[in-house]
């Protein structure tokens, strides 16, 4: 993504009108150095009975690993000095808001609400990031929900976003995925699914790429598209690194060794190393434990719920740069010169408008 050319121009989302970037997800590691720069004043939960602060007491294993602070993370971590991850705009505003409860449950009127907060006169995001979603069947689903009921949920989730657009706010969202393998909806079988919010107008939808053995091979394809992200002509405006799990499926006992700046060298699944490394978990460090054997409050997690992350965080850069509001479709269209075009010429169903590029953001004129 050539963050690093961004960087090096002085380009992290902050400036003289920091990127408001509203975060919807689950609960946070608030204390977490990552994202403990967040904005304190306009941070909300609209889970009731819980708080905005992530509770391992209420995940039905205990774990600590929290979705929103590894989506936060990638989006707006903050340089820690070459600890940890930083984020992709380190300098810009989080505006984190809890719409699913710990205990991995949620609703569409906590989303929405929080969608409509974010783009409310009261905080005004420059950039919504929705790492989490529903496929809805406009046929209806026999014995959960009829054709009506679909096509009310579908509007509700339509209104909220034209009424994001209205006030300003670009909305970028994770497209579906299937750990049994990503689905096409340009497919005949499936052109009744509705992949909310991807399939929803002025919605930047995102895709998934990762490489695939990196941890043997430094020189392998970082791009490769992930099996697990759905795809398809209406729904793919980008890809972005979200992690590669072929590894893991076709190789799940291959090892592959690391070396620390401390000489200690540590061996995990090769698949890790295929994954998005981010901010996670609490200072117990229980998820790291039980997965790497290795305490430290970062984890690595593969998904589009980690791919559009990056496409926000390259949002911010340009908001950042512009140190003004930048209206949805002009982001659309800054964004779109800021990527690597990757498989069909042009745009094409599983890349969209090609790789999110960080980088080019610097050759901007905006």
């Amino acid at each position: 993504m050539k963050i690093d050319r961004a960087f090096k121009a002085g380009l992290k989302g902050g400036g003289r009108m920091p990127a408001r970037v509203a975060v919807i997800d689950t609960g946070f590691w608030l204390d977490h150095p990552s994202i403990a720069h967040y904005n304190k004043k306009l941070s909300f939960n609209f889970v009731p009975g819980e708080k905005l602060m992530f509770n391992t007491n209420l995940t039905p294993d205990g774990s600590d690993l929290s979705h929103g602070t590894h989506t936060s993370s990638i989006i707006g971590g903050a340089d820690l000095g070459g600890k940890g991850t930083i984020g992709v705009a380190p300098k810009a505003d989080l505006v984190l808001l809890k719409v699913l409860g710990d205990g991995g449950y949620g609703d569409d009127h906590a989303i929405l609400s929080a969608i409509a907060y974010a783009a409310s006169d009261s905080v005004l995001a420059d950039i919504i990031n929705l790492s989490l979603g529903v496929t809805i069947n406009k046929r209806g689903e026999p014995g959960s929900y009829t054709a009506a009921d679909a096509q009310f949920i579908i509007e509700m989730w339509t209104r909220t976003m034209q009424y994001a657009y209205q006030q300003g706010t670009t909305v970028i969202g994770a497209t579906g995925e299937d750990i049994d393998g990503g689905i096409s909806l340009d497919q005949k079988a499936n052109l009744a699914l509705v992949d909310i919010p991807t399939s929803l107008p002025h919605v930047i939808g995102v895709s998934a790429t990762g490489p695939v053995f990196w941890g043997r091979d430094q020189k392998t394809n970082l791009d490769a598209f992930a099996p697990y992200s759905w795809y398809g002509s209406k729904i793919i405006d980008f890809a972005a690194p979200g992690g590669n799990t072929e590894v893991s499926i076709n190789h799940p006992g291959a090892q592959c060794t690391y070396k620390l700046r401390s000489k200690t060298t540590l061996s995990f699944a090769c698949s890790n190393f295929d994954y998005v490394l981010s901010a996670c978990c609490s200072k117990k460090t229980l998820f790291p434990r039980s997965e790497f054997n290795f305490a430290t409050r970062y984890g690595w997690i593969a998904g589009t719920s980690m791919a559009a992350p990056h496409v926000a965080g390259v949002a911010a850069l340009i908001v950042g740069k512009a140190g003004r509001r930048v209206s949805p479709d002009a982001l659309l269209r800054h964004l779109k010169a800021c990527t690597n075009d990757l498989g069909a010429a042009g745009k094409d169903a599983k890349y969209g408008n090609g790789r999110i590029n960080a980088g080019k953001v610097v050759d901007l004129v905006l």
